[in-house]
């Protein structure tokens, strides 16, 4: 439901449940999942428009990922190989394919909910140790977003297609973010637009035309 949310107790002082809340109305928490004990140790929850979804690290034992369905029912999701530790979950909106940060690999997997196909989207991470990560996609898809302890990380997909589209203000097919990370484009006044971009629409001026904002140094 659209303002609402939900999370996850794991259990640090109580059960491990799921609960249901509404920024609007303070105090009025509603639980979803009564500890019945088939969660182990929840760290994460995400929404779609079809289903709920909880990752469980497995505490001593392998975890899982579950869809929270009528009456807190849990169900597991069946996958084609094991994810060991899943600490974190996001959907992604345009597939519907789930996201998990998985401890044990240090890496960040793609996990399809209907065919349970479970493929590598990043690897090389360090979060062997951190217990717990959020994972986030912008609403367009185009940015994953990785919180750990001590650690943010920042992923984009670069290729945009087609050409000129939102976010690719200079039509190279390149997302500007990643054109500014890589420097192969620069934003020197920090406004999050191409200096190039600045110049040509007019909200900048180079009366040099050394193609370099004049408000810059």
């Amino acid at each position: 439901k659209r303002g609402g949310a939900r999370g996850v107790a794991r259990g640090e002082n109580g059960g491990d449940e799921v609960w249901k809340w509404t920024p609007a109305t303070a105090q009025n928490e509603v639980l979803v999942h009564k500890d019945n004990g088939t969660l182990s140790n929840a760290l994460d929850v995400a929404i779609d428009k079809v289903a709920i979804y909880v990752v469980d690290d497995g505490g001593s034992g392998a975890g899982k990922i579950y869809t929270v369905g009528t009456g807190g029912k849990l169900t597991a999701v069946k996958t084609a190989s094991a994810i060991a530790q899943p600490i974190g979950i996001s959907v992604e909106a345009s597939t519907g394919e789930l996201i998990i940060a998985d401890q044990s690999t240090s890496k960040i997997l793609r996990v399809s909910p209907t065919s349970g196909k479970v493929s590598t989207v990043i690897s090389g991470l360090t979060m062997n140790g951190d217990g717990w990560a959020g994972v986030q996609l912008t609403p367009d898809g185009k940015q994953l977003v990785i919180t750990g302890k001590d650690k943010v990380y920042v992923f984009a997909r670069c290729a945009i297609s087609p050409a000129g589209s939102t976010g690719d203000c200079d039509a190279n097919g390149k997302l500007d973010t990643c054109d500014m990370a890589l420097g192969t484009a620069l934003d020197c006044n920090d406004n999050g637009v191409l200096d190039s971009c600045d110049i040509k629409k007019g909200t900048s001026t180079d009366c040099d035309n050394n193609k370099v904002p004049d408000e810059c140094p």
